[in-house]
């Protein structure tokens, strides 16, 4: 499980590295910006983040914090499991 692991975090890396230049000009980021590691909860609210220092970062989003958002904004289900044309 670690090998499977370590693969997807070096196929995670280079993808950045080869689509981190035209998302930069695309979106307007800096260096700093397009590498800032951060946790958001799920109203989309920043619960955490490193910016632009190096360090480890801990965050706590409890499941009942989900359910409530669940139950205000029921995304998944309105979720289609087949595209039909029309």
């Amino acid at each position: 499980m670690l090998g499977v692991g370590s693969f997807v975090t070096y196929v995670d890396r280079v993808n950045l590295s080869i689509a981190g230049p035209e998302m930069m000009r695309e979106f307007h980021l800096s260096a700093a910006q397009l590498g800032t590691s951060l946790l958001v909860g799920p109203m989309g609210v920043v619960v955490t983040s490193l910016g632009e220092q190096t360090g480890v970062a801990v965050g706590e989003v409890s499941p009942e914090r989900i359910s409530e958002v669940r139950a205000k904004n029921p995304a998944s289900a309105l979720r289609r499991f087949t595209v039909v044309p029309r």
